[in-house]
């Protein structure tokens, strides 16, 4: 035993150690990070909606660079308008293309006077190394500031010429120390459950971020997209967000038409979907649906309802054929129609109630809201999210029917739907009511990693805000994010997850986060969290429904609420340490 506290103290001593010269050789890089031209303050890029941004540079070489980028935007081969250049001493180039950005990557100043002619922004950058590449990038989107002085004279500039700009207007990606969070702790305790976990088959693989203060200090995928363990699991990766759909597609939007006074709370759902006056729900307000005590179902197996007498699917509703009559994609080799979404509203609009106006989580309400959006906004519902938020966030990659735009490779697999499309579900919605509406709903479909996810729930954290634009009003923002009947034994917020009233150790947040946070889970083993009072977000992406829904080993090890709660001991650890000295 004594040798093991032995060897676990060296161990300690040199993480520590290197995590302390890994802190001090990021905080130099900041300071000597020279930003000589700016032409109509190019950097930092604010407005990604107008950017199409391409880059000239040997991506071998500039590896780190290019993967940073894709971090905050995409990268395009055609009509683009904007060009970075990345240029050292073994890549210089003489034709230029403008408007432009230049970053001379070098340990000494000799390229600059060479350079500085063509520039619209250019950018000194005294290393070549991935920290380096990645830091200019981060430099780029205003994650970091330029600070950077010159250190002597050259042809152009004089000696401590640099310009300066702001920093903090999106996520940084750093490391837990610049924090004065332990980072041993934190990854040998994440490493040790998420291992575990897959040990467990709890899920075969994950991607997991955890930032604070707007500072992304935990950025890790483990694992496989599946038990063979052929495709290792990257940050790229797009995961089966479920119903976190609820609160990174439906309720942007909702809250857009919210601040603009478009919709009341307190009016009938059916005011905004005309078709529910006819029916029972026609006295349901909107706030009672969207915090989940209007008295609906939970959700409704439609699909059940297509099925004839020998459970094989009926053709009036689906086709092994794409055409005309039959648009709606549902899966491989598999489409649907008109009339399988009039049946779904048939079935909505006819269900009963429950016999008590309480809270009862219910997916129903958000298969409506897509209408409700496109009636009010005039705008398709997709549309009406990747204009108003994903573009202008850089959420490039967040998106309904992923199959339409990646390889299956890039994109995680959940079930094998064993009962109803008879086949894995990869590339398509796992819950089948969305899969249904073409894989485009309120309440499922929605697909992300952790980076484009993170930056939605990042601007809800901050109230609003993101990237220099403001997207929501905050005032907006904290009501929904705030219980609204908590006297009625209700935690929820306006379409957001809060945690327990009472005995928060049953919850998937961790007990520790704040009555503030606010967040949502999905059924294939996604969480997303955000908690104010102290700046933590927390996203956790996997897919445990892999190869099948009855696997709750996520749920039964409460592996996520484990992880979550590292996150907040981390925190609390750092604050005993600084009360102390």
């Amino acid at each position: 035993m004594k040798r093991f506290l032995f060897l676990l103290s060296i161990v300690i001593f040199f993480t520590s150690f290197i995590n302390a010269q890994s802190l001090e050789s990021r905080l130099e890089l900041e300071k000597n990070m020279v930003l000589l031209k700016n032409k109509q303050n190019i950097i930092p890029l604010l407005y990604l909606d107008t950017i199409r941004l391409f880059i000239v540079g040997d991506s071998l070489r500039f590896t780190s660079f290019y993967t940073a980028t894709l971090r905050y935007t995409n990268i395009v081969k055609k009509k683009p308008n904007l060009t970075i250049y990345l240029i050292d001493t073994n890549h210089i180039y003489y034709k230029f293309n403008h408007p432009n950005i230049i970053i001379v990557f070098d340990t000494s100043l000799n390229l600059i006077d060479q350079i500085a002619g063509n520039a619209d922004a250019l950018l000194y950058v005294p290393r070549t190394d991935s920290l380096a590449q990645d830091y200019a990038v981060q430099l780029i989107f205003g994650a970091i500031g330029a600070q950077g002085l010159l250190k002597k004279n050259t042809k152009f500039f004089k000696k401590n010429t640099g310009i300066k700009t702001i920093s903090g207007i999106r996520l940084k990606y750093t490391i837990p120390s610049e924090l004065g969070l332990d980072s041993f702790f934190i990854f040998s305790q994440i490493d040790s459950i998420v291992n575990n976990a897959i040990a467990l088959h709890a899920f075969p693989g994950c991607q997991i971020l955890a930032a604070k203060d707007g500072k992304v200090f935990f950025y890790k995928s483990y694992g496989f997209l599946t038990y063979d363990s052929l495709i290792p699991v990257s940050m790229n990766h797009l995961y089966d967000l479920a119903s976190i759909t609820k609160i990174a597609a439906s309720t942007p939007c909702l809250l857009l038409l919210y601040d603009k006074n478009l919709i009341d709370l307190n009016k009938p759902l059916s005011k905004y979907i005309p078709w529910l006056k006819f029916s029972n729900k026609r006295n349901i307000t909107l706030i009672d649906a969207l915090t989940h005590q209007a008295g609906l179902k939970p959700w409704i197996p439609f699909w059940r309802y297509t099925l004839d007498k020998k459970d094989i699917l009926k053709k009036r509703y689906f086709s092994v054929d794409s055409s005309k009559r039959f648009s709606y994609v549902v899966a491989q080799d598999l489409y649907t129609n008109k009339k399988t979404q009039k049946l779904i509203r048939k079935l909505i609009k006819e269900s009963k109630l429950l016999p008590k106006k309480q809270y009862k989580y219910s997916d129903l309400s958000f298969y409506l809201y897509p209408e409700l959006i496109q009636r009010l906004t005039k705008d398709d519902f997709v549309n009406c999210l990747r204009k108003n938020f994903y573009n202008p966030l850089g959420a490039w990659r967040m998106t309904f029917n992923p199959y339409e735009f990646y390889q299956r490779q890039l994109i995680v697999p959940t079930e094998w739907d064993s009962l109803f499309r008879k086949q894995l579900i990869w590339g398509y919605v796992h819950d089948e009511g969305a899969a249904m509406k073409g894989g485009i709903s309120g309440h499922a479909g929605l697909f992300a990693n952790a980076d484009d996810l993170a930056k939605l729930m990042q601007m809800y954290l901050n109230y609003g805000k993101y990237g220099a634009e403001t997207f929501i009003s905050d005032t907006s923002l904290k009501c929904w994010t705030s219980y609204q009947f908590s006297q009625l034994g209700n935690r929820r917020g306006i379409a957001f997850d809060k945690p327990l009233l009472s005995n928060p150790e049953k919850g998937t947040p961790s007990p520790l986060a704040s009555p503030l946070s606010f967040g949502h889970s999905g059924f294939t083993g996604t969480f997303a969290w955000a908690d104010p009072q102290n700046g933590l977000l927390f996203i956790f992406l996997s897919n445990r429904v892999y190869p099948t829904r009855k696997n709750r080993n996520l749920i039964r090890y409460n592996i996520r609420t484990n992880i979550h709660t590292t996150l907040y001991q981390a925190i609390i650890k750092t604050l005993k340490n600084e009360e102390n000295y």
